[in-house]
């Protein structure tokens, strides 16, 4: 004759919690993304639109977006894509918004930060200095030192007194330029 099991019921609550909440957190920090982000200092500058159907406007691109481990993975038409790191918080997001730099001197070798470095294309005037003893110029009036973080392509900015401490996201690609992730805070409008 058949018998019944006793079953834990603390074990299937624990169950049933796990296998409701895990799902639903997930879709809580796409939901969290979800809407049309300024620059907080320029609220009328759309930076980025992601929409709950999973499309996206960046860049003057109507594109797919989707939150991965890495960050935003933004893709076109045509399948070529860029993922973008952010951190979410009370107030907004910050968004780390790459730029191309093209090295303009021969300090420094390839693959290798120390050198000077012009903004290439668009509007951007920026640029940077990095010295080979740790100090940086940013767009030829921002001064102060550089911790670089290797293993994580990572580079801590420190301007002293000036502004409170940056980190920016760096690689090199293969067009030969180097770019720089810079975090900018972002605002829902």
């Amino acid at each position: 004759m058949f018998q019944w099991k006793r079953i834990d019921s603390l074990r299937v609550a624990v169950c049933l919690i796990l296998f409701l909440f895990i799902p639903a957190a997930g879709l809580a920090a796409e939901t969290a993304l979800c809407g049309e982000w300024v620059f907080a200092d320029l609220p009328r500058k759309t930076v980025i639109r992601l929409n709950e159907d999973g499309s996206a406007f960046y860049g003057g691109q109507n594109l797919t977006w989707d939150d991965t481990e890495e960050g935003l993975l933004l893709t076109d038409a045509e399948g070529a894509s860029v993922t973008l790191r952010y951190a979410l918080s009370d107030s907004g997001m910050v968004l780390y918004l790459p730029s191309a730099f093209e090295r303009i001197s021969d300090i420094g070798g390839e693959g290798q930060l120390v050198g000077s470095w012009k903004a290439v294309g668009g509007v951007s005037e920026s640029s940077f200095v990095f010295t080979e003893d740790g100090h940086f110029l940013e767009d030829g009036v921002f001064t102060g030192y550089y911790f670089v973080d290797n293993e994580n392509d990572y580079v801590l900015l420190q301007y002293g007194d000036l502004f409170q401490d940056t980190g920016i996201y760096y690689w090199f690609a293969d067009d030969g330029y180097l770019y720089i992730a810079y975090p900018w805070k972002l605002a829902r409008k």
